[in-house]
């Protein structure tokens, strides 16, 4: 075999070492669901392959703080699917509960202030409405976080295996988040202008066009999954 040869052969996965660069969280994990494959029928073979796809995904993720759970489900999850390819594994969606509050929270700070800097621009009336910087700060923060609560609460689990007592819980902390949420902006509305300055045309738009960009930036180095979308 000559030397290109050689170097073109695909890395052979070094499942001990890596087993040895996990966290405890994900060492435990490994644990639980190598016993519980075991128990499933499968081949201490077949196990060997099912680590070396998973492993280097477990390994790269946890440097960003995100756990062999958050990428594969509960061991159970994992183990009856066991059949995923390591190209649907790097596909899944980040669910941290942070990053997706940050997402929706940049999405509608993004939104508002080039909606504002639009109207400021093109209607001789709109500066009326000009909502201050804080104002529209706490209505996308508070706004994302409402957002997240309807992931969790609504797209996270189909609808159809919901019991009437999550039906009814879900229904009151989404109603009293979004209470909370009207409430926030009126109190900061309400706040001097020294506080809580209004924003010219120009850089309302600036302000609406980072905050998407550092959204776009953010999303696609860590596969943020989306808050206002249903869970595949």
């Amino acid at each position: 075999m000559s030397k290109k040869e050689v170097e073109n052969q695909p890395e052979v996965v070094n499942v001990d070492e890596l087993l040895s660069k996990l966290t405890k969280k994900n060492d435990d994990y490994i644990f639980d669901l190598k016993r519980k494959l075991q128990s499933s029928g499968k081949t201490e073979l077949e196990i060997t392959e099912i680590l070396r796809e998973i492993l280097p995904v477990i390994v790269e993720n946890q440097k960003k703080g995100i756990s062999a759970r958050k990428i594969f489900g509960t061991v159970s999850e994992y183990a009856a699917s066991s059949s995923s390819t390591t190209s649907q594994v790097r596909g899944a969606e980040n669910t941290t509960m942070w990053l997706m509050w940050l997402d929706s929270s940049l999405l509608l700070l993004g939104l508002l202030t080039i909606m504002n800097g639009a109207m400021m621009m093109f209607s001789k009336n709109a500066q009326k409405a000009n909502y201050g910087l804080l104002s529209i700060v706490v209505m996308a923060a508070s706004g994302g976080f409402v957002f997240y609560l309807m992931y969790q609460y609504f797209y996270r689990v189909e609808m159809t295996k919901k019991t009437r007592k999550e039906w009814i819980k879900a229904i009151v902390i989404l109603i009293f988040a979004m209470f909370v949420w009207m409430l926030l902006f009126g109190l900061v509305s309400l706040l001097p202008k020294a506080i809580n300055p209004n924003l010219n045309a120009v850089l309302a738009l600036a302000i609406g066009a980072i905050s998407l960009a550092v959204r776009w930036y953010l999303k696609k180095k860590y596969n943020i999954a989306s808050a206002m979308m249903a869970q595949r």
